[in-house]
């Protein structure tokens, strides 16, 4: 079933944001890339604890999260990410992909709980509670 706007008619992509993350794909080129609306509410979350990665880096790679090397700075990269302040940096890197395989858990999992507007403990608490029970990616 199709969302619909108060219209009755489609919004863009076939659907529109229902107040939780919807999923929709984007163009770019030859690829399809996966991407989530963030509920507006949950950008200003996330802009308070956000680092600004185009005025300042992120936490040092060896930094942890939930007991896990580098899941500092992975979080504060998709955390930027989210809200359009990743600079130069990129979600989703050989770095993440790493500390994606390391944990056992899928980049896209660990995304939706940074864009639910998870606090750094409660991301951590997920690591801890996630780690090495999925397939990672």
């Amino acid at each position: 079933m199709t969302n619909r706007h108060k219209s009755g008619t489609p919004g863009p992509w076939g659907c529109l944001p229902t107040g939780r993350s919807t999923r929709f794909k984007r163009r770019f080129g030859n690829s399809l890339i996966r991407t989530n609306l963030v509920k507006t509410s949950k950008i200003d979350d996330l802009k308070r604890w956000a680092k600004d990665l185009r005025q300042e880096e992120p936490r040092a790679p060896g930094e942890s999260l939930g007991g896990l090397d580098g899941g500092a700075r992975v979080f504060d990269k998709c955390r930027a990410s989210l809200v359009g302040w990743q600079g130069d940096y990129q979600f989703g890197c050989p770095f993440d992909q790493a500390f994606a395989r390391r944990a056992g858990i899928r980049l896209e999992d660990f995304k939706d709980i940074v864009a639910s507007g998870a606090s750094d403990a409660e991301v951590a608490e997920w690591l801890t509670l996630n780690a090495g029970k999925g397939k990672h990616g």
